[in-house]
């Protein structure tokens, strides 16, 4: 947990842009627990819940950051959109890495499933819509006119080929 950072006590952040990458950072300096959420108005019969936070000063490598207000209940917390995690625990950073992982897996995994479901549409589209239909006809017959064209100029090229070559004997 946050609360219980010293200095020297290791730091881990993930970055996840532009490229995934893990740095183990030190701990230089860690504030006093404050605040967060000050409440100005007493409610009976509801406890009074403050959250506090601590900022904290790290050094990785030879660059020193600062990350503020990480809640002193937590071991792991995302900055920047979620764009960089930030925990004092190896594993809660190997956890959020596999997540990741996970996420992607099965984002890759349904690809196949996401083309079939674009083909089907298209099918029900061009089936629902002449103008679609009649579009996708004319794209097909200029792709079979086109590879028509390709066969021919081969033909021809070979046959260019040929009389240069009987030219040549002559």
């Amino acid at each position: 947990m946050f609360s219980t950072l010293r200095k020297g006590t290791p730091i881990y952040v993930l970055r996840k842009d532009p490229t995934l990458s893990v740095e183990t950072g030190e701990v230089t300096e860690v504030s006093v627990p404050a605040i967060s959420n000050p409440i100005t108005t007493f409610q009976p019969g509801f406890p009074l819940q403050q959250k506090t936070t601590v900022d904290v000063k790290v050094k990785i490598g030879e660059h020193p950051y600062e990350f503020k207000q990480l809640p002193t209940d937590a071991v792991i917390f995302h900055y920047d959109d979620k764009k960089i995690v930030v925990s004092d625990s190896k594993d809660e950073i190997l956890r959020e890495i596999e997540s990741m992982r996970n996420i992607s897996a099965e984002a890759l995994a349904s690809i196949e499933k996401h083309r079939e479901i674009v083909g089907r549409c298209d099918e029900l589209i061009a089936e629902l819509n002449p103008q679609v239909r009649r579009a996708a006809e004319n794209a097909k017959a200029m792709e079979g006119l086109s590879s028509r064209v390709d066969g021919l100029e081969k033909s021809i090229g070979e046959i260019k080929g040929m009389l240069s070559e009987a030219l040549n004997k002559k």
